[in-house]
């Protein structure tokens, strides 16, 4: 990644719990190419953006073409539907933390375009990860020769106090203790969210009534959700490349929790910024708003087993002929192959 291109994965202002480092990405030529040319850097980071997209599809194409796939009890009823929703939650997710990111630096004084530095990362990110997983469906465990160091990247090198007190006990349960972790980071990410929404900075951002409702609600279930599948797919290909009973879905999704709360942390130190809004154009200084609205809701609430709040409200049952339009559309999604998947 470019230096200085992400600010908010800068330095924490104050200290937090079971955070982890971030990866690095370099750039590549195309992009060094286009700096050379062109004082449109912008354009450089739309372009290497683009690039980096077609990767992560023709990723996401291998591994559903992957034969090794069919063996996952979880996945394999329905590939096409779980790689479409896996990557429709995460370009989600991508699109509304990014968003936040063009709120939450407005005053920090940045010289680029914080939402499109945002985007390139996350598309670098993806495609480091799922670029692994593909290599571990396609790895043998009992291949000596297989370079597997590289394909281990569900380690959590930090720990909060409480799990490092509960792995000291005598006879400790690992399983249990980072599970326990799992669970008190995911409060603090719900934590987090709570600032965000009740901040004067960033509050509007959300273009909804409360944090059951609008844009944070929907930033939180598509993460949830592209988490969960992630780790499903991650857990499958780590037993496949490394055997059984090498990791658990837990430690997974603890390594996202920790990211989203290093991003979370981040973020919101920036939203906070000392700087003087009057030295700023004044654009961004309702809250986000005007920004915020732009995002189109989710159109498909996906089923979580994590809540951001509890959601008491009763929906409107929709008409009969949306609904029959919804069940048709669900099931073209499912028999019909998404453009990532064309050949």
């Amino acid at each position: 990644m470019k230096k200085g291109l992400f600010i908010v994965f800068m330095c924490l202002c104050f200290s937090f719990n079971s955070l982890a480092s971030m990866p690095f990405y370099d750039d590549d030529e195309e992009f060094e190419q286009c700096k050379k040319i062109t004082d449109d850097r912008d354009r450089c980071i739309r372009e290497e953006t683009k690039r980096v997209l077609n990767d992560v599809k023709t990723i996401y194409k291998q591994i559903l073409n992957n034969p090794n796939l069919n063996a996952s009890p979880e996945i394999s009823a329905d590939k096409v539907a779980f790689m479409s929703d896996m990557y429709s939650m995460w370009t989600a997710f991508r699109n509304r933390l990014c968003s936040l990111t063009n709120v939450a630096t407005r005053y920090t004084g940045s010289w680029q375009d914080e939402e499109l530095s945002c985007n390139l990362y996350y598309a670098m990110h993806h495609r480091d990860y799922l670029g692994k997983v593909a290599k571990m469906l396609n790895s043998n465990p009992n291949d000596e020769n297989g370079n597997q160091k590289d394909l281990d990247y569900i380690i959590i090198d930090n720990h909060d106090d409480e799990y490092t007190a509960c792995m000291k006990k005598e006879k400790p349960d690992e399983n249990k203790c980072i599970d326990e972790e799992l669970k008190r980071s995911m409060k603090d990410i719900k934590d987090l969210y709570n600032s965000f929404y009740t901040s004067e900075f960033t509050q509007k951002w959300n273009n909804g009534p409360d944090l059951a409702n609008g844009n944070y609600r929907d930033m939180f279930d598509s993460w949830i959700a592209y988490r969960n599948r992630m780790c499903t797919l991650t857990l499958f290909a780590y037993k496949k490349g490394w055997g059984a009973n090498k990791t658990t879905k837990s430690k997974c999704l603890q390594l996202y929790n920790m990211e989203k709360l290093e991003t979370l942390s981040n973020l919101y130190v920036n939203s906070l910024s000392v700087l003087d809004p009057e030295d700023f154009d004044g654009s961004n200084e309702d809250g986000g708003e005007a920004i915020g609205r732009k995002i189109t809701p989710l159109q498909k609430k996906p089923q979580n087993d994590e809540a951001l709040v509890k959601d008491n409200t009763k929906s409107t049952p929709p008409a009969a002929d949306s609904a029959a339009k919804n069940t048709e559309a669900a099931q073209q999604n499912n028999k019909v192959l998404p453009s990532w998947a064309k050949k």
